[in-house]
């Protein structure tokens, strides 16, 4: 379970999805043919599953007994990124029509609910993670940590909008995808948003990569 591996797939599952949503706010009809809806599906799905992985392999190789308050954040993340792999799942298991999970995949709550349970506690970890980088070398990591951070709260209210207009509407759509006047107000939130967390991924790479190179003698 390689961190340097999980963060280059989370990198591109992260990737990913900002094109989907993107593509889902200008071209809705796109998502009408049958190939493109099932690639989106499974983009959606290798999304989660590398967050998943991230925070396992985060939890496995950069934390300890002695930090356990870390340790604790990234079990939290996983269980969040967990959580939020479940909505790409229970799409796959109601098209598979799959008896056994049937309450399941009938649940209309999931949707809504996952995503929000997702970000609070991915802010969760970076919070905490923010919080343990004490060391001067730690510095520009530090920096990608607290935009990841606050980027992560932008997602936990942009999902609180969206629970609270599926409660009061009973549909469920991403703020993006409301008309083109929220488009245009959400969207380059959005993105700076998915930049943010671009950016600790890739400031995370590179301090694992110098960490793991040898010291010369």
């Amino acid at each position: 379970m390689n961190l340097r591996i999980a963060t280059f797939a989370a990198i591109l599952g992260l990737c990913a999805t900002f094109v989907l949503r993107t593509a889902a706010t200008f071209s809705t009809q796109l998502f009408t043919s049958p190939m493109v809806a099932q690639a989106a599906l499974w983009t959606h799905l290798f999304s989660a599953a590398t967050m998943l992985w991230f925070f396992l392999a985060f939890w496995r190789e950069m934390t300890t007994p002695e930090r356990p308050g870390l340790r604790r954040a990234a079990a939290t993340a996983a269980a969040g990124a967990a959580m939020a792999l479940l909505v790409p799942l229970q799409i796959l298991l109601r098209i598979s029509d799959v008896a056994p999970f049937s309450t399941f995949v009938r649940s209309p709550w999931l949707e809504p609910i996952a995503p929000l349970i997702a970000t609070v506690a991915i802010l969760i970890f970076f919070a905490v993670y923010r919080r343990e980088l004490v060391k001067p070398d730690d510095a520009q990591l530090q920096i990608a940590t607290s935009a990841a951070m606050w980027a992560y709260a932008l997602f936990t209210v942009l999902n609180l909008v969206v629970l609270a207009l599926y409660m009061s509407s009973g549909e469920l759509r991403w703020l993006t995808q409301r008309g083109p006047a929220i488009a245009w107000i959400t969207l380059p939130l959005v993105a700076v948003g998915f930049g943010a967390v671009l950016f600790f991924f890739v400031t995370l790479s590179r301090s694992v990569s110098l960490r793991s190179e040898p010291v010369p003698m």
